[in-house]
């Protein structure tokens, strides 16, 4: 049953995202921190949780009261928030005040503490603190309209509890009762010393009698202090548990739109399976459909007697000799088209046709018909009336039948002396003239009468199908939802820019509600490398890009905390990270500026096609092939421990090898010491072979020459590897 008209109410909303910005699963507890009572309904409200379960997009709604209702008892109570979300569990006290509501809904969002970290420190979950001690202190009264308390004379961690207690309403004076024996002293002992968290209610409850009072205690922790300074580094702990989810990060780029097209179109028969398959790619979809033919269905029991037969995929209707069908599958009278035939013997024939009214026999000639003189008298035979004699024309009249023709039925030549007239009319089939009954659960039906073959049920409805009525759909964008099972119910569209939005207290447990105005504004970021900072508690500002090679640096002299500034002394700040394979050569030009007085250079080649690696100095786009290179080497044969010198006091490039058959490749590292000064250029090598060889190398441009790039070559063929170049901040 819902709340007392006078309690007021709030809806809170809230939606739970993994770092990906996927929904999260979990359940929150909401758990009022005292018992409540409203005096003008007459009616508790237990601090009994309410749990609600993640839903599908990672969302929850629950209705709850305010925590700052006057009509609820006592004052001063908050709600504790436990969340159990993707496996993390944390909780949380906070106050629901009607005035946080915006049209009756609060986001969990903008009323639950978040913990903030400073940009240079890490929380660090600090010893196990000293366990509490309390100790009972004075125990005092006061009158029945004095004010009762219990007061922490101690510390947080060790309390002495000071209690007034108020004595109760004086009653009337009672008669002298006779004269007791000598009672025993009462006796106050403690017992039991609990704690609840801070905010909880503390109570004193009496477990022993009223002479011998055995007092347990529940106090309220002390709320948890300030952070302490920093201490030293200590050594590595256990992982602590997993902190609260972070702020989403910011808007990604726009991927590329995916497209989907429809590929073959195949049938398989029941019961399949069907299939869907990507012939394409994830995305560029191209969907290769084979669907399930439906069953054949069953053939009614139609038995050799019945009218109607059914061959192939049709029906056939079945009727006797003498009938026929004409256009539009009328049955019909079977009439002979031959001529009749002559006069003779009497026979029954075994024609099936029937002969039509006004067919006509020829004449017989008198030797047919045995003519004889005219005194011969002609009497009317069966089926005939008149005759006479032959002195005269004598007519002989057919007896034609009245009774009803027989119903049409299986072929007989018949028994009747009459013949039939020519518009006699056999009993056929009886179409009905009855409107046809409305469709439904299939039955084979008791009429004896036909159905008309241009009849027409009547149309089901949305129900009689079990579809929702279009009716439902009243206007413009409305939505179809339900009130409850098999109930569907018309959701009509909200204002511009609204939200559909969960809320239980609706009858479709769904409404239109405005957008929330919280979050961060795109138009706070104007330009590309934009990032979003923060200068105080929930204040976004925003810090343009730096320059090319500085780094993002604390400074707690800026607004926001941070800055781009220049790498500090001694850091090597990555400039290039590639890969060649099968090269002649690899060239980088531009490597060497302004920004960098020496560089590191981390080269491993990991195939080629000769013994040697050699390199040269270019500058503005061309090779220094002049034979200024000088230097000096001395290398290590790891296979025998024999050692080698070189020297040369002019080359035209830098030379790596020490002239061994190892085309395996190498690993170097190189120093280069200001190259774009003008000024005379070092390079120190400090290079091992894969052949099991060492060497180390240093070498020199000898002469005032300003370089800007570099180029490194296998003595002959290609070579495969992997170069990185460092400028060396001052």
């Amino acid at each position: 049953m819902p709340l007392p008209g006078n309690v007021t109410t709030v809806v809170v909303l809230g939606t739970f995202l993994t770092p990906e910005g996927t929904p999260s699963t979990g359940t929150i507890t909401f758990t009022p921190s005292k018992w409540l009572t409203n005096s003008g309904a007459d009616v508790a409200i237990p601090n009994s949780s309410v749990t609600k379960t993640l839903g599908t997009a990672g969302n929850f709604s629950v209705t709850l009261p305010v925590t700052d209702d006057t009509d609820l008892q006592p004052a001063n109570w908050f709600y504790t928030v436990s969340e159990v979300i993707d496996g993390v569990s944390q909780s949380y006290a906070i106050l629901l005040p009607g005035s946080a509501a915006t049209n009756g809904t609060v986001y969990l969002a903008d009323i639950a503490p978040a913990a903030e970290l400073g940009p240079e420190y890490a929380s660090l979950r600090g010893p196990a603190g000293e366990a509490a001690t309390l100790a009972i202190g004075s125990t005092t009264s006061v009158s029945n309209a004095g004010t009762a308390s219990v007061t922490n004379v101690g510390t947080s961690t060790n309390g002495t509890l000071n209690f007034v207690l108020r004595d109760g309403p004086a009653g009337p004076q009672g008669a002298t009762g006779p004269q007791g024996p000598q009672g025993s002293a009462a006796t106050i002992t403690v017992g039991t010393v609990g704690s609840v968290p801070f905010g909880g209610t503390a109570t004193v409850t009496n477990s022993g009698t009223s002479g011998a009072a055995v007092l347990d205690f529940v106090v309220v922790q002390g709320p948890q202090g300030s952070t302490g300074p920093q201490g030293p580094q200590g050594i590595q702990g256990d992982t602590g548990p997993t902190g609260p989810q972070g702020a989403t990060g910011p808007q990604g780029a726009t991927g590329t739109a995916a497209t989907v097209t429809i590929g073959t179109v195949g049938f398989v028969d029941y019961p399949g399976p069907g299939t869907v398959t990507n012939s394409g790619t994830s995305g560029s979809a191209v969907l290769d459909f084979v669907l399930v033919r439906g069953p054949q269905g069953a053939i009614g029991d139609l038995t050799a007697a019945a009218p109607l037969s059914y061959v192939g995929s049709e029906f056939s209707l079945r009727y006797g000799a003498g009938l026929g069908t004409a256009t539009g599958g009328t049955l019909v009278a079977d009439f002979s088209d031959a001529t009749p035939q002559a006069l003779g013997v009497a026979s029954a024939g075994t024609s099936v046709e029937l002969a039509r009214g006004d067919h006509r026999h020829a004449m017989p000639s008198a030797a047919d018909v045995g003519a004889v003189g005219t005194a011969t008298a002609i009497t009317a035979g069966t089926a005939l009336a008149g005759g006479g004699d032959l002195s005269t024309s004598r007519t002989l009249n057919v007896v034609l039948s009245d009774a009803t023709p027989l119903a049409v039925g299986s072929p007989s030549a018949g028994t009747a002396v009459n013949p039939a007239r020519a518009d006699h009319v056999h009993e056929g089939t009886t179409l009905s003239s009855s409107t046809p009954a409305a469709l439904g659960t299939a039955a084979a039906g008791t009429a004896t009468t036909a159905a008309r073959g241009d009849h027409i049920h009547a149309m089901p409805t949305a129900a009689d199908v079990g579809a929702v009525s279009n009716a439902l759909l009243t206007n413009k964008a409305a939505l179809i939802t339900a009130t409850a099972a098999s109930t569907p119910a018309t959701l009509t569209v909200g204002t511009n820019g609204q939200l559909l939005t969960a809320d239980s207290s609706t009858s479709t447990g769904l409404k239109w509600a405005d957008a929330p105005t919280s979050g961060i504004p795109a138009t706070l970021l104007d330009a590309k490398g934009d990032l979003i900072v923060a200068t105080a508690a929930d204040t976004a500002a925003r810090l343009a890009v730096g320059t090319n090679g500085h780094v993002l640096t604390a400074d707690s002299a800026q607004s926001s905390g941070v800055k781009w500034a220049a790498p500090s002394s001694g850091a090597m700040v990555l400039l290039v990270s590639e890969s060649f394979s099968s090269a002649s050569s690899y060239v980088k030009d531009s490597v060497f500026t302004s920004t960098y007085r020496n560089y590191f250079i981390a080269l491993d080649v990991t195939s080629v096609g000769a013994v040697d690696v050699e390199s040269l100095f270019r500058a503005s786009g061309s090779d220094n092939t002049t034979s200024n290179y000088k230097g000096a080497s001395i290398g290590l044969n790891g296979n025998n421990g024999n050692g080698a010198n070189q020297a040369n006091s002019g080359s035209s490039y830098i030379n790596f090898g020490l002239g061994t058959s190892n085309p395996n490749g190498c690993s170097a590292r190189i120093w280069i010491n200001q190259p774009q000064i003008a000024q005379r250029t070092s390079m120190n090598i400090n290079n091992s072979h894969m052949g099991n060889y060492a060497q180390f190398a240093s070498w020199m441009f000898d002469a005032t020459t300003q370089f800007d790039g570099i180029k490194f070559r296998p003595a002959t063929g290609t070579f495969t590897g992997v170069i990185r170049i460092y400028g060396l901040a001052d």
